[in-house]
């Protein structure tokens, strides 16, 4: 099978999806090289370059892929990231992000039960939307935000240091107000 008309859980293991960079060599705004960075894929939902370093969102995992000898292919790989959950609407993970203050933040938004360790010491245990991140050299896990909320997509950082979101269910159910866009404050409650 091409990968197209299968479940997220067997692209997993069929790893059929690969990463490709388009390159505008002389300026004139259409792409004229395109290399493979990296190959045998899961499903993706997000991207995020840095430097030699790729993140790459797999649910349930956020992948660091690194291009070590320059040669733009990524030959190293490592699970950056685990949210130890897959379900069957592709909304478990979204993102990264880079954020202004260096952190890298995702979205989680099925209402399965992920366990975290946090920055704190604490241990996270629960169902609810969150959006999360984590400092590019690993560790710990942190809440930027949580709720009700279905499936959060992206996050947006302001100059100001602001982080908005958007979501497609903002409200759940809600009479059928659903994509929106939220403040990511501390404090703020999501239906």
């Amino acid at each position: 099978m091409n990968g197209i008309h299968t479940s997220v859980q067997d692209q997993l293991q069929s790893k059929p999806h690969r990463l490709v960079r388009l390159t505008d060599t002389d300026g004139d705004g259409i792409y004229d090289e395109r290399t493979v960075a990296a190959d045998q894929l899961g499903f993706y939902s997000g991207v995020l370059c840095d430097g030699k370093d790729i993140y790459v969102s797999t649910p349930p995992s956020i992948l660091n892929l690194t291009d070590g000898d320059g040669d733009s292919y990524c030959e190293t790989r490592s699970t950056w990231h685990d949210g130890g959950t897959l379900t069957y609407c592709a909304n478990d993970l979204h993102g990264p992000y880079r954020g202004l203050d260096g952190w890298i933040y995702w979205c989680k938004g099925a209402f399965a039960e992920q366990t975290h360790r946090l920055t704190d010491g604490a241990t996270l245990r629960s169902k609810a939307a969150h959006l999360l991140r984590k400092r590019p050299s690993g560790g710990r896990v942190e809440i930027v935000i949580s709720g009700g909320m279905d499936n959060p997509i992206e996050i947006a950082t302001l100059p100001s240091g602001d982080k908005f979101f958007t979501s497609t269910f903002l409200q759940y159910p809600a009479g059928g107000k659903r994509d929106g866009l939220g403040h990511a404050i501390y404090g703020g409650l999501f239906g």
